[in-house]
């Protein structure tokens, strides 16, 4: 599982710029994005964990997001809903998709039509897709997550405010008796 730092730092389409922490902590909160596990409020280790598939999807997001054709949160939501969905072969045929008959493409975007025109920069927009799908198609197989299998975050410690609360409070209860 990745922190959404890391994914913020590896969404970044081609030479241009990431999308940012801010940007995908405020994609959850309007519920257009859902890592794989929620994290709490506040920086570190304390946010929110994404795995490999998503990785994908939003490296692929950050391009179409980035693009002349500015696709819209919602549907970078839909892309990476998808690619949490992939399983370990169909995530591989991404990957390579010389080596597996699994391929699933990407969902069609509202509204898209067949005869819809080719706008000048397409052709850029495909090959930074490209480029992302090889530069984070490995780090994604790597922390690939079933998600059949629940994940359990680490508990965090208690602040020793909360520490000298539960010793008063046992303390109390201890005297009462």
């Amino acid at each position: 599982m990745l922190n959404t730092e890391d994914v913020s730092e590896l969404s970044a389409p081609g030479n241009g710029p990431p999308l940012s922490v801010w940007l995908l902590c405020e994609w959850v909160v309007r519920g257009y994005l859902r890592p794989a596990v929620y994290g709490r409020p506040g920086g570190g280790s304390r946010g929110h964990l994404w795995s490999g598939q998503q990785l994908l999807g939003l490296a692929i997001g950050a391009v179409l997001y980035r693009s002349p054709r500015a696709a819209a949160p919602q549907y970078i939501g839909r892309v990476t809903a998808h690619f949490a969905g992939l399983s370990r072969a169909q995530l591989r045929a991404w990957v390579d998709p010389h080596g597996v008959a699994e391929y699933v493409p990407l969902p069609p975007l509202s509204g898209a039509r067949p005869d819809a025109r080719v706008l000048p920069g397409d052709d850029l927009i495909v090959e930074l897709v490209n480029e992302a799908i090889t530069r984070v198609g490995v780090i994604a197989l790597a922390h690939f997550h079933n998600p059949a299998q629940p994940v359990v975050a680490a508990p965090t410690p208690k602040s020793k405010a909360a520490q000298r609360r539960r010793k008063a409070r046992a303390a109390k209860s201890k005297a009462q008796e």
